[in-house]
């Protein structure tokens, strides 16, 4: 698939970007709404991950991979996303890549996926199971980098939504809880005779 955009009133549809193969994946809208970050299929080798302008006339490439769950620092310089580990190895680590420099990605967080910001964009959510379970981890970033340790924030936390401009954190978890009722049930019509009753 191609990458389009069009009005939320179904006008000016358009193209702005397509990869090599003809597919290209968007994944996340820059702060100021200009650009779209796009992974762009090439005919051969990984990905390119590229900023596309919303008129689709100025693109950057901001090298090669994979960009799942790439999310912009509130001021736009740099994306956090999960990235997988080398094919030696199991997991995954969330890193840093800065918008320009052309520098490499750089790791935040072993063991983590969904990286969301904090609304001043001093702080990394993520989620990370290096205690055994999903928990809700944070981290400082100060010029670009890690700062410091990462610290608990939550336990059992399986999928980080997003941040509130007031600092408001929005995540699902996966408690499944179940219940055994009973009921009569008509061997001729398979109809219930009564109401369901919970053990």
């Amino acid at each position: 698939p191609s990458v389009q955009l069009v009005g939320v009133d179904g006008s000016k549809p358009r193209l702005v970007a397509v990869g090599g193969k003809g597919a290209a994946t968007p994944w996340a809208w820059t702060p100021d709404g200009k650009q779209l970050l796009v992974a762009r299929i090439r005919k051969e080798g990984p990905p390119e991950r590229v900023l596309v302008s919303v008129s689709g006339d100025l693109q950057t490439v901001l090298g090669v991979g994979p960009i799942p769950g790439a999310r912009f620092s509130p001021d736009g310089s740099q994306i956090a996303f999960t990235q997988n580990r080398p094919a030696d190895q199991k997991g995954f680590d969330v890193v840093l890549l800065p918008v320009r420099g052309g520098s490499a990605p750089v790791k935040v967080a072993a063991d983590a996926s969904s990286p969301v910001w904090s609304p001043d964009g001093k702080r990394l959510l993520f989620i990370s199971d290096r205690n055994g379970s999903n928990d809700l981890w944070s981290i400082r970033i100060e010029g670009g980098k890690p700062a410091g340790v990462p610290e608990f924030v939550k336990e059992r936390v399986d999928g980080l939504l997003d941040v509130s401009p007031e600092g408001d954190c929005f995540y699902r978890t996966r408690n499944l809880v179940r219940d055994l009722f009973t009921a009569g049930i008509d061997p001729r019509t398979g109809r219930l005779t009564e109401e369901p009753r919970q053990m």
